[in-house]
């Protein structure tokens, strides 16, 4: 295992309406992604439900995103891990409200947290939290 300050990865979704979390290390606005809570069908579901999931994914740059996204982490978790940097490091997705796009993202960047720590000998233990459910 590679030794490391991160102990601990938060993953927040939120809505901006209610503003950002005050202590986010990295923020990422999605709101350019087209709204799930416009679609009558999508309207009461979330982000961690399999139709909104698909309905973001088949938007135009989002697969790209998430491969950037990616690539990001890797990058971020390895200058974090040698630093003397927090514990805990803070990871954010804003959407308008928080319960379709950001949580879609936090989802997927947890996900993509659990395996790249693990492939870069990370002990951490990454937890995701929505913030706000409207």
């Amino acid at each position: 295992m590679t030794t490391s300050n991160i102990k601990n990865i938060r993953v927040l979704s939120f809505g901006f309406k209610y503003g950002p979390p005050p202590f986010a290390h990295i923020v990422e606005d999605v709101r350019w992604v087209k709204n799930p809570f416009y679609e009558p069908s999508l309207h009461a579901m979330t982000g961690a439900d399999a139709p909104v999931q698909e309905f973001i994914l088949a938007q135009d740059d989002v697969v790209g995103f998430l491969s950037d996204m990616r690539t990001n982490l890797r990058r971020r978790l390895r200058g974090f891990s040698h630093s003397n940097y927090h514990e805990t490091l803070i990871i954010a997705f804003g959407c308008t409200g928080g319960k379709h796009r950001s949580r879609f993202f936090a989802i997927k960047c947890a996900e993509m947290l659990a395996e790249l720590t693990l492939e870069l000998g990370i002990e951490a233990e990454v937890v995701v939290e929505h913030r706000d459910r409207e």
